[in-house]
């Protein structure tokens, strides 16, 4: 055996355990409304990790993924609205999106994840809302005429989640309510409703002022502003202040365990 053979064959077995440990998720997209040409795109923390081409109404998308994580999808093609489309993944995950027209955000999502589960009830809850904004969206409606649909379909979101299971999807749209409270706050009328739903969702006991349930949250989005104003930041725009935050933080292969989050409560003057 020649020395160019020995380095070929150790090539190869590099590239086959490279390939070994990557572990990726799958989603699989058809609509017969979808013109070939139709480009769809996977993005993680706005990079974008897998595109494809749709031919025959069909895409598939390869994304690589280490746990539990939240990508995004992105059609760029005729009749298409300039929206992202929330898909929650993990590794070995086959999750499949179906319609009958462009409106891909309104599509079906067929997924063995909890967190997608609880996302599409969420969606299926304000859906003819969330259908006013896209079409909006789709006639190039100036911003001023699309917002107060969007806090319409934002108000949608807050009256279903407290029948929902606290978990990564609901605590991320609990945020994108509260961010969008915190940049139109003139424009934002269910800051009470915000409010009331975010204390809730911590459940506070009223002797110990701890958080008594356990929070599990992917690690890509976990980060130093957990400890301060992460899960309720609106709450900074109100009368009080959630600080003196103390967090213990614990993690493994798949998730963060936040517990033991507790706070004192301070007036803002």
């Amino acid at each position: 055996m020649n020395k160019q053979t020995i380095i070929t064959i150790l090539l190869a077995l590099v590239a086959m355990t490279g390939l070994a440990q990557t572990k990726t998720a799958t989603i699989t997209g058809y609509s017969p409304a979808l013109k070939d040409g139709t480009v769809a795109e996977s993005s993680i923390d706005n990079v974008r990790v897998a595109s494809d081409t749709v031919q025959g109404g069909r895409f598939t998308l390869t994304i690589p993924v280490e746990g539990l994580t939240k990508s995004y999808l992105f059609l760029a093609g005729e009749g298409c609205p300039n929206h992202l489309m929330t898909i929650w993944l993990q590794p070995g995950a086959d999750v499949k999106v179906t319609g009958k027209d462009c409106l891909y955000p309104l599509w079906k999502v067929e997924s063995p994840l909890p967190e997608q589960q609880t996302l599409s009830r969420i969606m299926e809850y304000g859906h003819d809302t969330l259908a006013e904004f896209l079409r909006l969206n789709l006639a190039n409606a100036p911003w001023d005429e699309e917002r107060p649909v969007y806090m319409k379909y934002l108000k949608h979101t807050m009256d279903v989640l407290p029948s929902l299971p606290v978990d990564a999807a609901s605590l991320e749209e609990l945020e994108g309510v509260a961010m969008m409270a915190r940049n139109y706050t003139k424009d934002f009328p269910y800051m009470e409703q915000l409010k009331e739903l975010e204390a809730s969702t911590a459940s506070p006991c009223s002797t110990t002022n701890s958080l008594t349930d356990t929070i599990h949250y992917p690690p890509s989005t976990i980060h130093a502003q957990i400890i301060v104003g992460r899960f309720f930041p609106s709450l900074f725009l109100g009368s009080f202040n959630y600080s003196s935050y103390l967090c213990t933080v614990h993690s493994d292969a798949h998730s963060f365990i936040i517990s033991n989050i507790r706070w004192k409560e301070k007036n803002i003057q």
